[in-house]
């Protein structure tokens, strides 16, 4: 996709406007940090965007001196503290959306804490008017900020790799992008090792999660509570295995582990189970463990799903999102006629 650059002139106009404090914590001088700010020409659509919500989104896109603002201090917060190396690194979370990759992600920070983590979804709430757009158009946040946030996670990733710093992405499997969406190639000639982490779910847990994640950020307070899909859902937890299948001999990947999700009784720990003792084949650790894990959500299910149901009753959710939760309840009895 063509991306352009932000002019001088706009530099000029907002850098007074940056705290001291912002520019003390940026990882170079701003004047040199202005060539990665770059923007993508004209918004990418997807296909369940319907013609008003596409208006809007034109209409919400920062100006571009709202938007060099906004990088700044995205830019400072993301790599203050953080050390470049001399061979760098890079690691892939991927699995099916609700399966828990923040969790998992949590993990890999908490062994090696000098990694950027680049994430969208949280350069979203940079913005001046995030809470303006929250409280206005909350099931709208993620399409009206998406555009920014995206371009502004595509800074980062493109800084972190010129200047070799570690970094850490999440990936929903997709059909068309494959798993890594990223360039290997362009790694590689960067000097960077890429391993891939994965945990296996299943699809049971994780469409189930995705509800209960959405009930939990709206008890906290989230206006930026984001529902996912079940067709969302469903494409990355079927792309999965073929992505994996797609990868398992591909010499620029060093690493491939896979993890099962953590409990309530372990703190939410991901536990590796491949490569293991148990396990020697990547392929029959995914469809071995997914298979396990929905077996032991068949057993719980009812609860969760009354909870989830009653917290939706208590705020008098739309009527899509209880269809939504029904297709996952009519779901769950043909999985459970099979226990």
């Amino acid at each position: 996709m063509e991306r352009r650059k932000i002019s001088e002139e706009v530099y000029d106009k907002i850098i007074k406007q940056i705290p001291n404090k912002i520019i003390e914590m940026l990882p170079d001088k701003p004047e040199n940090l202005l060539r990665y700010a770059t923007r993508i020409k004209e918004v990418q659509f997807s296909k369940n965007v319907d013609e008003p919500t596409k208006k809007l989104m034109k209409e919400k896109l920062l100006s571009d001196e709202e938007y060099l603002r906004t990088f700044f201090f995205v830019m400072a917060i993301t790599f203050y503290n953080k050390k470049r190396v001399e061979n760098p690194q890079i690691k892939i979370v991927a699995a099916q959306t609700g399966s828990g990759k923040s969790n998992l992600t949590a993990k890999l920070l908490r062994e090696d804490e000098n990694y950027i983590f680049v994430d969208s979804d949280k350069y979203k709430h940079f913005r001046y008017d995030a809470k303006d757009i929250a409280n206005e158009y909350q099931v709208l946040y993620p399409f009206l900020t998406g555009p920014d946030g995206y371009d502004h996670a595509d800074n980062i990733y493109e800084y972190a790799i010129a200047n070799k710093y570690n970094i850490i992405k999440e990936s929903a499997p997709s059909k068309n992008k494959g798993l890594l969406n990223v360039d290997a190639e362009e790694l590689l000639k960067n000097n960077y090792k890429i391993s891939v982490y994965i945990l296996a779910v299943g699809e049971l847990n994780s469409l189930l999660s995705v509800h209960e994640r959405y009930e939990l950020q709206i008890i906290h307070g989230l206006k930026t509570a984001k529902l996912t899909s079940i067709g969302r859902h469903d494409e990355s937890y079927e792309a999965l295995i073929p992505n994996v299948k797609e990868i398992i001999d591909d010499k620029r990947i060093s690493r491939i582990n896979v993890y099962i999700r953590g409990n309530l009784a372990n703190e939410y720990n991901p536990t590796q189970i491949f490569p293991s003792e148990r396990f020697c084949d990547i392929i029959e650790a995914l469809k071995v463990v997914r298979e396990e894990d929905n077996d032991n959500t068949k057993k719980e299910f009812k609860e969760r799903y009354e909870l989830v149901h009653k917290q939706m009753e208590a705020r008098k959710a739309p009527k899509e999102q209880f269809e939504q939760l029904e297709e996952i309840y009519r779901r769950s009895i043909k999985w459970r006629k099979n226990m």
